[in-house]
């Protein structure tokens, strides 16, 4: 598990530092197959809204530039808050 955790934070140590051709080439190999070198972008995009219930829950999506130079949704995750 610690060797784990080391690797996530040095890799998100590259993505702070905005070191994102590092952070491609020491991702995994099926983060490399499902996104290329040319179209490694990072963006992030959270938003506190309500959910059912009066729970409030975090969304994350990470829009992601696609092969013919659009912009769509790569990733989406919720959260509660």
């Amino acid at each position: 598990m610690r060797l784990s955790l080391n690797a996530a934070e040095a890799w998100l140590g590259l993505i702070d530092n905005g070191d994102f051709a590092s952070s491609w080439d020491s991702a995994s190999s099926a983060f490399r197959t499902a996104v290329t070198k040319d179209t490694w972008e990072s963006v992030v995009l959270q938003y506190e809204t309500a959910a059912g219930g009066n729970r409030r829950v975090i969304k994350t999506i990470v829009p992601i530039l696609d092969v013919d130079g659009q912009w769509r949704v790569g990733g989406y995750f919720i959260r509660p808050q």
